[in-house]
């Protein structure tokens, strides 16, 4: 599968910006199927791209009906977007180790660290926990 990145929203942005509050927001993406929404317009580092490529994959695993149940369980059951963005960051964090050298992978191990466990995904765990989880095995 390989995304194909579009400048507009995704079908059920507002209900993702009712679940999350990051409506207006600069630099935020979303998969959908294969369609990688950026709606800002910014530039995608590789790292991004290997973890929205694993979202891509996830929503059409046989337990998944496709984008929408996806992202419906992603709205309403936070363990399930815990489990889907760990296994993203995980892979996001692998293609760091292999492409970055130290200095920028610490950067981007504290950047999404910060991210998984901050207000976009509900605050599901302390930066601390999130950073162990993302390099865990």
């Amino acid at each position: 599968m390989t995304l194909v990145q579009s400048k507009a929203y995704p079908p059920n942005y507002e209900e993702i910006c009712a679940a999350f509050d990051i409506k207006g927001r600069p630099g935020i993406v979303f998969t959908w199927g294969g369609t990688l929404f950026n709606p800002s317009g910014v530039d995608i580092p590789p790292d991004l791209w290997a973890h929205e490529a694993v979202h891509e994959t996830q929503q059409y695993r046989p337990s998944i009906v496709g984008p929408a149940e996806w992202w419906r369980r992603y709205i309403a059951e936070s363990e399930f977007r815990l489990d889907q963005e760990l296994e993203a960051y995980r892979a996001q964090y692998r293609f760091a180790q292999e492409s970055y050298g130290r200095d920028q992978r610490r950067r981007l191990l504290k950047h999404v660290s910060q991210a998984l466990a901050g207000p976009m995904y509900g605050h599901l765990m302390s930066a601390s926990e999130a950073k162990r989880a993302i390099t865990s095995p």
